[in-house]
């Protein structure tokens, strides 16, 4: 047999198991058709969204036309009002970068179907909505390359079918696509592969390419600024390989300082339009909303019944375990992982509401996705290279996992799971439930946002 063959035969699972969730992605994206909703540009998105329409239908990212607004425009603008009076969008527009090569798609079939060109016809929200579903997809073929690079054929597999079917990730993509949450994996998993061929052939070309990546990904969500940890950590176990580290960037500092530079020009539209509607480079428009870094709610966040991560994600537990195994398997990324995961998961506990408003667990963490992805593959590479049966119950279990993983996203769509009000009563109420029943309805308490906004204990409150 020769070396060639021997290749492919090794890579042939994760190659299986990267069809399996691009399939099943796929066919749920279709089968689900959000893209017909009328409910699809709603919540954040509406923030998100408000840039291209701003832009492209009213030209004007000032929103001044909001000053007589048409009959049919209530409810499609959130702006927020700065303290000149200037309004502003309420998020930042990386996403609005994201979606806009598809939205130009979508003028493009508007103009040639004779469709409304106003932003919200058919056309447009067929190809914006596909954007989650080609994002995702493009993650997972290079997260596999990322993968197989570290890890064996089995671990790159298990863990493409993990994330891919295995998590919120799916319900994101297919069910509620214009999130951020899809997004955000691409732009992570494509920072952490820039990241590694910087770290191969520090270049200009890669240096503009990690730049680029890092501006685009915290563009979209600021705090995922933090991946900067990964950049900078990466290969840092002692206080010996610290010093070899700053001692390579002196070497390599123009490059170092390409990679900032790019990092600046994705996000001077961004300070280009705050300063143009508020009078100031920087601008906070979450006003009201702060950080109570005093009072963390990690317990809840994590395995509370309201949105805990890990009850309603909990094959990510696994990932968390994992970080314990990088030490041995994949040493270079244990320190920037543990870091930026310790971070990133207290910081998003002190927000003040820690639940992430109405969502499929606790939206928030799907953040951490793109780098969890390393320690996951650890630690089913320790548990691969076990004893046939223990690696065999393993398998089994996890693939048992991702089915009950699916089945809680058919609840959540089926309303047996609360977008907010869920308590450990009204979860056992209806456990391995499809739909909802009386008794889950009485044990539903709704989130205290006033208290929970001004950082004071939440009082128990039911719905009316």
């Amino acid at each position: 047999m020769n070396l060639s063959l021997q290749v492919n035969i090794k890579n042939f699972l994760s190659k299986v198991a990267l069809c399996v969730v691009v399939l099943a992605l796929t066919a749920a994206f279709f089968n689900i058709k959000k893209y017909r909703s009328k409910t699809l540009i709603e919540n954040d998105i509406i923030s998100y969204y408000a840039y291209l329409t701003a832009t492209f239908v009213h030209h004007d990212l000032t929103l001044s036309f909001l000053n007589n607004p048409p009959p049919d425009m209530a409810g499609v603008y959130w702006p927020e009002t700065a303290p000149n009076g200037g309004r502003v969008i309420k998020t930042t527009m990386g996403l609005a970068i994201m979606y806009l090569p598809f939205y130009m798609l979508g003028q493009l079939f508007a103009w040639l179907g004779h469709s409304g060109m106003n932003g919200y016809s058919p056309p447009y929200f067929f190809w914006v909505s596909l954007s989650s579903l080609v994002y995702v997809i493009g993650a997972f073929f290079i997260l596999r390359k990322i993968l197989i690079r570290f890890f064996e054929d089995g671990a790159a597999a298990l863990t493409l079918v993990t994330l891919g079917l295995g998590t919120n990730l799916f319900f994101y993509t297919a069910n509620d696509p214009l999130m951020s949450h899809s997004y955000i994996f691409f732009l992570s998993v494509v920072f952490i592969y820039s990241m590694l061929r910087w770290y191969d052939t520090p270049h200009f070309s890669n240096s503009i390419f990690l730049g680029a990546a890092l501006g685009l990904l915290s563009l979209v969500r600021p705090l995922c600024i933090l991946y900067l940890l990964l950049w900078i950590l990466y290969g840092v176990y002692n206080w010996r390989t610290l010093k070899d580290k700053i001692f390579f960037f002196f070497r390599n500092s123009l490059k170092v300082l390409t990679a900032a530079a790019f990092f600046i020009l994705i996000w001077l539209p961004q300070l280009y339009y705050w300063k143009v509607n508020t009078g100031t480079w920087f601008f906070n428009s979450y006003q009201g909303e702060h950080f109570f870094f005093n009072h963390p709610h990690l317990a809840e966040s994590l395995i509370g019944f309201r949105k805990g991560w890990l009850i309603y994600t909990p094959l990510m537990a696994l990932s968390l375990i994992g970080i314990i195994f990088l030490r041995k398997k994949c040493a270079d990324f244990f320190v920037p992982v543990l870091s930026f995961s310790v971070v990133y998961i207290y910081i998003l506990s002190c927000w003040w509401a820690w639940w992430f408003g109405g969502s499929f667990g606790n939206r928030g963490y799907m953040d951490l996705y793109g780098a969890l992805t390393i320690p996951l593959a650890a630690f089913y590479s320790f548990a691969l290279n076990r004893k046939f049966f223990l690696r065999t119950s393993m398998v089994i279990i996890v693939l048992l996992m991702v089915v009950y993983q699916l089945f809680q996203t058919l609840q959540f769509r089926y309303q047996a799971i609360h977008y907010e009000g869920m308590t450990h009563r009204s979860y056992f109420a209806t456990f391995l439930k499809l739909h909802p029943n009386p008794a889950f309805y009485e044990a539903l308490r709704r989130p205290d946002y006033e208290n929970a906004k001004a950082g004071l204990p939440e009082r128990e409150l039911k719905y009316d």
